[in-house]
């Protein structure tokens, strides 16, 4: 039924005999936006196709995995080279040297060496050399050379520490530095392989163990008789053995005789020099020339061979 008790059928026809047009309302419960008609089905939207996904070659897969270990390979060594390792290694073996850096030839020089594990593991057999200068003698034998030390150690245990003294009496010119060389070697366990750490001390020589005066006549007529006198002195304070000195004779010189004898040509061996001691040699002979010539005496006094050899084996001046 319709508001006021009318149907639905009178209220049509009281507006189809009204005189005058009766509005019509709308309901409010009528929705007043208008809706589009469509005409027909529409047609359905395009199907979405997602693009295939690209496949990585597998060179560029190398290159990322290479990359990626190498990464890993540093950040590994760089932790070792920060924190340290357990890694063996000659760098972790320690050779330190304590010893006079300058000394007058002819001192006996003591050398302390000590030699540290720092390896995780033991040192197996450790064996110590080494190389003293030519010239060099034994303090509690002063004529015998003493060209190498060397001595076992055996087994040195992770942070041991070990010690050895080495004396010798060293010889070398004034201001020469003489350069000890010191090697250790050992082997780790579970490998054959030796390992060798190696060091050098110098020491620098500030005297020369013997001084030499050579004197004789400033002018001379040709065909003169000549004197020529070479004086040796030890200054060292141990006793200097096989001390030689080795001439050179100028042009025109003609030898008659000297005291003492030469070994060979001009070559005299002096033999052992106590501390302070001297010994000379004197060369006589004549000299020929014309006037206004000059002529140079040359002699080097030193040790000689161990050999016997008519020859220096170590200069001095």
């Amino acid at each position: 039924m319709a508001s006021g008790g009318k149907s639905p059928l009178d209220t049509l026809r009281a507006r189809l005999y009204a005189p005058k047009p009766v509005s019509v309302m709308t309901p409010d419960t009528l929705d007043g936006a208008h809706t589009p008609v469509t005409s027909g089905w529409a047609p359905p939207p395009p199907p979405v196709i997602k693009p295939a996904k690209k496949k990585l070659p597998p060179s560029v897969w190398f290159l990322i995995g290479a990359g990626a270990f190498f990464l890993v390979a540093g950040i590994v060594a760089a932790a070792l080279l920060i924190f340290g390792g357990r890694s063996v290694s000659t760098n972790n073996v320690e050779i330190d040297v304590h010893g006079p850096t300058t000394i007058a030839s002819g001192d006996t020089v003591p050398l302390l060496i000590s030699i540290k594990n720092g390896n995780p593991t033991f040192m197996a057999g450790a064996t110590i050399s080494v190389d003293l200068p030519d010239g060099t003698r034994n303090p509690d034998a002063i004529d015998e050379p003493f060209d190498q030390y060397s001595d076992s150690l055996g087994d040195i245990e992770a942070g041991q520490r070990e010690e050895r003294t080495v004396r010798a009496v060293l010889f070398g010119a004034e201001n020469q530095k003489l350069v000890i060389p010191i090697r250790l070697e050992y082997r780790t366990p579970g490998s054959n392989a030796v390992s060798v750490k190696e060091v050098e001390y110098t020491v620098l020589v500030t005297t020369s163990p013997v001084s030499v005066n050579v004197t004789s006549v400033r002018e001379v007529a040709s065909g003169q008789s000549v004197t020529v006198r070479v004086a040796v002195r030890s200054n060292a304070a141990t006793p200097v053995a096989n001390v030689s000195v080795s001439g050179e004779y100028p042009p025109g010189f003609i030898l008659n005789g000297s005291v003492p004898e030469p070994v060979d040509g001009a070559y005299f061996a002096l033999g052992t020099l106590a501390s302070g001691q001297e010994k000379i040699v004197t060369v006589t002979g004549t000299l020929t020339g014309i006037e206004g010539d000059e002529r140079i005496f040359r002699f080097t006094v030193g040790t000689g061979k161990d050999d016997g050899s008519a020859a220096l084996g170590l200069s001095y001046m």
